[in-house]
């Protein structure tokens, strides 16, 4: 019997540990000694989906701007299924539709002519950006990024997932979405469904080559509407 409860008490710190983990590592991010830190408390949303990297990054926007809405009215409004890819487009729309202000920088890099693993990528015309949504024909700067931070509005950024693990792969790219809530003098802070505790800091430079190395460059920046 006290074998039976120490193995059921072994298997209750093993079933708690993801929790704990992503616990210390917020404590981590959150008391960092470096005078320039700064973060946002946009919630690190993570369940089982594991192509829904746009729809849980969009959760996490709404909790933090204090907008109702489920993940189900959010795969709804990306009009996805459990498993299924989102686009970026239909991600801007959406968001847009929740009264909030989209700033959309969308580039192409001509040099780069990889595929990611959904097979192909297609470009983006002004056109296609819904009416609401502010666009911009560029690349959206890293200062740009961390001056929208300093007035309390985060980021979602595209990136290649493999060089997120600095471990990039020849000719292929992974297309993931990532929230941008903090920085400090040498790293970015993120929400990154990639890894198991959901919250991570990012050097600079690997950031920057995860954003910039992939045929479309995608970012907004969402602030609420004054309404």
């Amino acid at each position: 019997m006290a074998k039976l409860k120490s193995r059921r008490k072994a298997i209750g710190l093993i079933a708690l540990s993801p929790l704990i983990f992503t616990q210390c590592t917020g404590f981590r991010l959150n008391h960092s000694k470096d005078s320039s830190f700064k973060i946002l408390s946009v919630p690190a949303v993570h369940r089982f989906d594991t192509n829904a990297c746009l729809p849980y990054a969009i959760k996490g926007i709404c909790e933090y701007y204090n907008l109702d809405k489920s993940l189900r009215d959010i795969n709804r409004g990306l009009n996805r299924t459990y498993g299924e890819v989102s686009y970026v487009l239909d991600g801007i729309r959406l968001l847009s539709e929740f009264q909030l202000n989209v700033d959309f920088y969308y580039y192409q890099n001509q040099w780069v002519g990889s595929h990611n693993k959904y097979k192909s990528i297609e470009g983006i015309t002004k056109s296609q950006i819904p009416a609401n949504v502010r666009p911009y024909n560029e690349n959206l700067s890293l200062e740009r990024i961390t001056s929208e931070i300093d007035k309390g509005n985060p980021s979602i950024i595209f990136v290649d997932g493999y060089a997120m693990k600095n471990k990039p792969k020849k000719g292929i790219y992974l297309g993931h979405y990532v929230t941008v809530i903090g920085y400090d003098s040498s790293n970015i802070y993120l929400n990154d469904t990639l890894k198991f505790s959901t919250r991570r800091k990012i050097e600079y430079h690997l950031f920057q080559k995860a954003r910039l190395n992939i045929p479309w460059q995608y970012g907004m920046i969402l602030s609420k509407k004054n309404i």
